[in-house]
């Protein structure tokens, strides 16, 4: 992004914009590793018998707050399945398709791929390389 701007309602201007896009990149890339996560943790961690617990992950952005910006990620959002998906979660059994911790893993383990797709978003919605 390349701006030019002269005088003070200018520079508030050019500046509210860069915040807006910035606040717009930094959401996109947590919506993006968040739905990365959840695919991983479906692929490859979580237990499936007949399917449902898998098939209730989900990532969701939240309302922004002035300092923060919020994306939720999980299994089981809401009723019966939010307690089944935390007891086959938190329980460590023998599976015969996944484990448990079937979120905690990937999402610890995407460190790098949650940094890179927030740069990648960040520098998309702001042209700053």
């Amino acid at each position: 992004m390349t701006a030019q701007v002269s005088g003070d309602e200018q520079t508030i201007l050019a500046l509210d914009l860069l915040r807006e896009n910035l606040r717009e990149g930094i959401r996109k890339g947590l919506l993006e590793a968040a739905e990365k996560v959840i695919t991983t943790a479906k692929e490859g961690y979580v237990p499936v018998r007949y399917g449902w617990l898998r098939a209730s992950g989900y990532t969701e952005p939240l309302e922004d707050q002035e300092q923060s910006i919020v994306v939720e990620l999980g299994f089981g959002k809401e009723g019966p399945s939010r307690d089944y998906a935390l007891f086959v979660h938190e329980r460590p059994a023998r599976h015969e398709v996944g484990q448990d911790k079937f979120l905690e893993i990937p999402a610890f383990e995407a460190g790098d791929l949650i940094l890179d797709e927030l740069k990648a978003a960040v520098q998309e919605s702001t042209g700053l390389k």
